[in-house]
């Protein structure tokens, strides 16, 4: 009997604890169930919010993209454009300005502009005396939009007018014009072209937006430009009233983002937008749609909510596992072997092995996983580790060897590398090996480590395929400079040709000038195709070679005529290049023709330097007869001037003219930043 009462009450007050516990299970569960709802509802909103960030980034980027290719395009026609004033000058200088030959030279010009329907030239009382279509003749353009503005603002140069209806044919055009001055001073007209808005809708289609993806071109004041999909209804309407347009900026920034649901189709998008670089009137605006950005974000929320809920449920029959298990102590024993075998199973359905390495007696032991994932035989006892360094690959020995040592020696450095491990097929498999310390002696070396193997051979046979990828890529782009460069190779020969069969000295002089000009940008295409480097030129180098290459064959044979250059080495963009290597061209070859078009001895020099600000300072000088009494009068008649005036604009630079007793021209810019090369991968620790 006195032996039985202490067992009744324990058996008493176990009972009495057998409640609490399973109220401490079931709400240590609830916890963990919605502490982890919770947690995955945060990580849900985060990857909700980068999903937006990176679709924001992506559409600020494509806005980018298609404002610099629209912003080409236009720069095109305006070179274009001014191309045939100066020639339409010409042949009014001659005496040969007629309705037939000005037709012809506008066709001629219209042949490189595939996408330009018609160009016309206007009187200064708006009245069409010349044009490549012959009905727009004599017809009153008064009310323009892109005549009425040199009426109002007389120093405007390059104008793109709103979208308007063709007067023949009724179909939707944009109006590029430039002012037609009888001199510097005087405005005598317009020169117009008529550019057809398809050709920007399938120019924009290169840029995949996805299903329901927009891409609109605005003027400032609201007006509608165009837009993709094309909107023939809204085409040259203001929408400056609406909320977007005046909440968002695009009426005053140059670019940024937004949110909204489309004015046009009612579809939700995420909006970026840009001001074309040459021309911050218009503004490019590209969207993408809201639910197509989410729908990835979507499809992972329901996967994880469901495994969410699963876990949840495994949660919840652990805590009863749990409950069940504190009434059979006496299957204590027989559950930890259970959970040790589910923690292997975990492990080994991860791929993950875990190690345990005593540095003291240098036994390694390991999970099965570790020798399955290599094709072994699990060991169930401990073994030597030198066993594993034999299987490790000759050219990863010394590098392991230098970590062991590490770790041996108490150097804190990270026991984290990667390996090649000899497969029991004979083949070498990648692991990954990520050890911490858990022991230290009374000297605080290390005594024992544990960590974890990772077969990580799929993943570096991943990398090595972007790797593949990338070099492609790089060998592709290369190949594309190579071919503009012979491209514009053909067609300086061509041009070689075609002055060899004419016998105008003027014609065979302007075609000599044009091969020039053209050699100076295939010789940029063929310094970026030999370095390899599409990011950035060097433009002390690329000038060495256009003005030696010059030089060389525009030397006069009499007198003796040296060239000196000290140009220092700068990193400028392609974009930056070429206006710089034209206007080298140009002012090299004025000099070579005029400076010393008598003979005699002299010197042409050609200088780059880089001042404290970084600005660059480009300059020309020779020490010949100097420039004419006439110069700034007959500056405007000269292509090759006008042309360096321009590309000094282009450029955003400044252009100072000597006034010595001989030439000299100096240029000063600021460089521009390098757009980004092709991204690297890392290279791999072995």
């Amino acid at each position: 009997m006195l032996s039985s009462k202490p067992s009744r009450l324990k058996s008493i007050l176990a009972a009495a604890e057998r409640p609490r516990v399973q109220r401490r299970l079931f709400w240590f569960a609830a916890f963990v169930i919605i502490a982890s709802g919770l947690r995955a509802g945060m990580v849900f909103s985060y990857m909700r919010t980068q999903a937006i960030a990176s679709s924001e980034r992506l559409t600020a980027s494509l806005a980018q993209v298609i404002a610099e290719q629209t912003t080409r395009t236009f720069q095109s026609i305006d070179l274009r454009l001014q191309v045939a004033a100066a020639n339409l000058r010409h042949l009014e200088t001659d005496g040969k300005l007629t309705p037939h030959s000005a037709g012809d030279l506008l066709r001629a010009e219209m042949k490189d502009l595939p996408f330009v329907r018609a160009l016309s030239v206007a009187d200064a009382k708006g009245r069409v005396l010349y044009s490549t279509d012959p009905d727009s003749v004599g017809a009153d353009v008064t009310d323009r939009v892109y005549f009425q503005i040199y009426r109002t603002a007389p120093e405007t140069e390059f104008f793109i007018g709103p979208p308007v209806r063709g007067r023949s044919a009724g179909a939707w055009l944009i109006s590029a014009a430039r002012p037609w001055r009888s001199t510097p001073a005087v405005f005598g007209g317009i020169i117009v072209a008529a550019a057809e808005p398809p050709y920007f809708v399938q120019l924009w289609q290169s840029v995949d937006l996805g299903s329901n993806g927009s891409i609109a071109l605005f003027r400032r004041d609201g007006t509608l430009m165009l837009r993709s999909p094309f909107d023939d209804g809204a085409m040259g309407r203001n929408f400056s009233n609406l909320p977007t347009f005046q909440e968002e900026g695009l009426h005053t920034r140059s670019a940024g983002t937004f949110h909204t649901v489309s004015a046009f189709d009612g579809i939700h998008r995420i909006f970026g937008y840009r001001t074309l670089p040459t021309k911050p009137e218009l503004v490019v605006v590209v969207g993408q749609s809201y639910d197509l950005i989410l729908a990835p974000w979507r499809q992972f929320v329901a996967s994880a909510v469901s495994i969410w809920a699963a876990a949840s449920v495994i949660i919840i029959l652990f805590g009863a596992f749990l409950s069940r298990a504190w009434q059979q102590r006496l299957r204590t024993e027989e559950q930890v072997e259970r959970m040790a075998q589910r923690l292997s199973m975990a492990t080994s359905a991860a791929s993950i092995g875990v190690w345990d390495w005593d540095l003291v007696t240098d036994q390694w032991a390991a999970t099965p996983t570790c020798f399955t994932m290599l094709g072994y035989e699990p060991e169930e006892s401990p073994g030597q580790r030198q066993r594993w360094t034999d299987r490790l690959h000759e050219e990863d020995r010394d590098r392991v060897d230098a970590i062991v040592q590490g770790a041996f020696s108490g150097a804190d450095a990270p026991y984290n590398h990667e390996v090649r491990i000899r497969h029991a097929d004979g083949s070498f498999r990648w692991v990954r090996v990520i050890g911490r310390v858990l022991e230290r002696n009374a000297d605080g070396k290390p005594a024992r480590l544990l960590g974890v193997m990772m077969d990580i051979t799929e993943s570096k046979r991943v990398e090595e395929a972007l790797r593949g990828s990338l070099r492609e890529k790089e060998a592709l782009l290369k190949e594309v400079h190579h071919r503009v460069k012979n491209n514009l190779q053909v067609i300086t020969s061509l041009l070689r040709l075609e002055a060899g069969r004419t016998a105008e000295p003027a014609t065979r002089n302007v075609l000599k000038d044009m091969q020039s000009r053209i050699r100076s940008m295939a010789l940029l295409h063929e310094t970026l195709y030999r370095t390899g480097i599409f990011a950035s030129v060097n433009l002390g180098d690329y000038l060495r070679n256009v003005t030696t290459q010059l030089f060389r064959a525009q030397r006069p044979s009499s007198g003796s005529l040296s060239l000196r250059l000290d140009l220092v080495a700068a990193q400028v963009g392609i974009d930056q290049a070429i206006p710089c290597g034209l206007i080298v061209n140009e002012l090299v070859s004025n000099s070579l023709k005029h400076a010393f078009a008598s003979g005699g001895d002299g010197e042409v020099a050609v200088e780059l330097h880089q001042d404290a600000d970084r600005r660059l300072h480009l300059r020309v000088s020779d020490t010949g007869v100097g420039l004419a009494p006439d110069f700034e009068t007959t500056r405007s008649a000269s292509l090759g001037l006008q042309l360096v005036s321009d590309l000094a604009r282009q450029l955003r630079g400044v252009l100072l003219i000597g006034s010595g007793p001989h030439a000299s021209f100096e240029l000063t810019f600021s460089p521009a930043e390098p757009k980004g090369a092709l991204p690297e991968l890392a290279d791999s620790p072995a």
